[in-house]
């Protein structure tokens, strides 16, 4: 993983607001409603709407370049036929200034991987909508520079930070979804058939997964993309990989030897058959006792790794006298898990930080994680009915390590 060389004077993480900025003014709910996987949708912006960003053109080759000799994340889009651009060829950072300005446009993959700013930001997006794998790539296209007509495997957000650039899209995804990739389909939309956009600096473009899309720079143009790549199936795989089925653990017993010249060219060998009937009723054995909230338990702890940079978290010092709150800015994860000494412990995930407290807190941190109302750091043995010979250092640190990965949020 590439980290960002980039200097700040203060550490930039996840405010909780990314989403609701860059969907603006269009509302979360409405989004998720009306939009989400559904339909396209165009927002026009104010042309200021991504300046906290800080991401322009010398910002796309000072980020670039901290890749350093790094070959797998930029690629050059190679002119074909009519203007098309087809075809891609991976390029080092050192060549990408001299490319783009000979014509051609300049694609960095996950370039949020090299740059705070933006990973806090997409990392906000992402926690805000409990997805796996979020992150920018970013598009740099000289005048009438574009790709031919195709659809992405998953939803993207596009963002346009500099210059203007020309859309054609479809208003939704092809439906039923398709099984190859887009250049495998014969069965094309015609330019005719689809919505077009001027996108300019603050406006944005989401587009579902499989629908159809085209563009073109007008003059030179710069837009950075948000891809949602969740993972399909996700839970179920990781509830399936921590099965006595997965791991390096043998599981009872191993499989039957059989006479190589006695196996069928088709069918089951007669010698297997009860092997593998066994195998499959204790597997639906086990898929028959998983709850959602075990497939939900491995979705938000997915949710919940970094993704991209790790961001760091705001120290917080804490006194009796503080008013806290319980921010719910992202989703929480609580699980068990076990102490470097062996004892039980309680592991806490949020907003891509990971704490580990002894099992004797668990009661303390379901209550801190449910409780709405602000209250007075000093008060929480009688509020969580803690007995009264609790003292302050007994349930500070708690709070302190609960502030520090901003699920409590010090008032004042």
């Amino acid at each position: 993983m590439v980290r960002s060389a980039q200097a700040t004077t203060q550490p930039v993480v996840p405010t909780g607001k990314e989403l609701e900025n860059l969907l603006s003014p269009v509302s979360i709910s409405d989004f998720l409603e009306n939009y989400a996987d559904r339909k396209a949708l165009l927002i026009k912006g104010k042309s200021e709407k991504f300046a906290q960003l800080k991401f322009d053109k010398e910002a796309f080759f000072s980020s670039c370049n901290r890749f350093g000799n790094v070959s797998d994340r930029l690629k050059v889009a190679l002119r074909m036929e009519e203007g098309e651009h087809e075809n891609y060829e991976a390029i080092f950072p050192f060549q990408a200034r001299n490319l783009f300005e000979n014509g051609m446009t300049i694609c960095c993959a996950g370039i949020s991987d090299a740059n705070e700013t933006l990973a806090a930001f997409s990392e906000g997006v992402r926690l805000s909508l409990c997805v796996p794998d979020l992150r920018f790539n970013s598009y740099l296209s000289p005048h009438d520079s574009g790709f031919n007509l195709h659809y992405d495997v998953q939803a993207i957000f596009l963002m346009q930070t500099q210059g203007k650039k020309n859309w054609w899209y479809s208003k939704e995804p092809i439906s039923p979804a398709p099984t190859v990739y887009s250049s495998k389909l014969k069965n094309k939309l015609s330019i005719d058939e689809l919505e077009t956009c001027v996108l300019e600096p603050g406006d944005v473009l989401y587009l579902p997964a499989f629908s159809w899309h085209r563009a073109r720079a007008d003059n030179m143009s710069l837009g950075i993309t948000l891809g949602i790549k969740g993972l399909h199936n996700q839970p179920l795989r990781d509830a399936v990989d921590a099965s006595p089925f997965s791991g390096d653990w043998p599981y009872q017993v191993s499989q039957p030897q059989l006479d190589a010249r006695a196996v069928p060219v088709e069918g089951t060998p007669a010698a297997v058959t009860p092997y593998l009937q066994q195998q499959l009723k204790d597997f639906q054995a086990y898929v028959d006792n998983l709850t959602e909230a075990d497939l939900w338990s491995a979705w938000i702890r997915e949710v919940n790794q970094p993704k991209g940079p790790v961001l760091p978290a705001h120290p917080v010092n804490l006194m009796r006298n503080n008013s806290l709150k319980r921010s719910k800015l992202f989703p929480v994860n609580l699980l068990p898990t076990t102490l470097e000494d062996g004892s039980r412990g309680i592991e806490v995930l949020h907003a891509c930080h990971r704490a580990v407290f002894p099992e004797a807190n668990t009661d303390l941190l379901r209550f801190l994680l449910a409780y709405e109302e602000v209250f007075i750091a000093g008060d929480v043995p009688k509020l969580a009915g803690l007995p009264e010979s609790t003292a302050w250092l007994d349930y500070e640190g708690v709070l302190r390590r609960l502030a520090t990965m901003r699920v409590l949020e010090k008032i004042r």
